[in-house]
């Protein structure tokens, strides 16, 4: 077995006991970026080797799209949902304890509905990078074949003798 496991206890949250409110992501200094190891593969290719597969990107922003779909396509499950049907009664609102998990359940509901919010706003920038990415690897191909072709035509009206009447 290798050594070379993922050590959990650097990126571990540590929450207050003494005071929650300090327990959100900006409290306990907990970053939501996703940061990869400097020794990551693929990081920085070789770009002589790099070969782009404008078909797959395309399909890659249609199954991203998928995703968005599903998350926007109605249901409980959009953000605007999330956050209507966030707050089921816990019982009278005489009731103290009720009356504080409505206020922690809309809380949450607005919360878990603005990250949902600002993933389809996230998917949605990358879908449309990979297509225009996709567009500009087809065009720059296309013009790539266009060019040899002219070059060869080129060279073969060159290499034919010309006949002078």
């Amino acid at each position: 077995m290798s050594d070379d496991r993922y050590d959990y206890n650097a990126h571990r949250a540590h929450l207050s006991g003494s005071d929650s409110g300090q327990n959100s992501a900006e409290g306990i200094n907990y970053h939501l970026d996703v940061q990869l190891q400097k020794d990551w593969p693929g990081l920085d290719p070789d770009p002589k080797k790099q070969k782009f597969d404008v078909q797959k990107m395309r399909q890659a922003a249609d199954r991203i799209d998928g995703l968005i779909s599903g998350l926007t396509g109605g249901g409980s499950g959009t953000p605007q949902a999330i956050q209507q049907h966030g707050s089921p009664s816990f019982g009278p609102d005489t009731w103290a304890a009720a009356s504080y998990l409505k206020t922690a359940s809309q809380e949450m509901a607005s919360t878990v509905g603005k990250y949902s919010q600002d993933l389809i706003t996230n998917l949605q920038a990358a879908s449309q990078a990979i297509r225009t990415a996709a567009d500009g690897y087809d065009g720059t191909e296309h013009a790539n074949v266009q060019s040899g072709q002219n070059q060869q035509a080129s060279l073969d009206n060159t290499s034919q003798p010309s006949s002078i009447d």
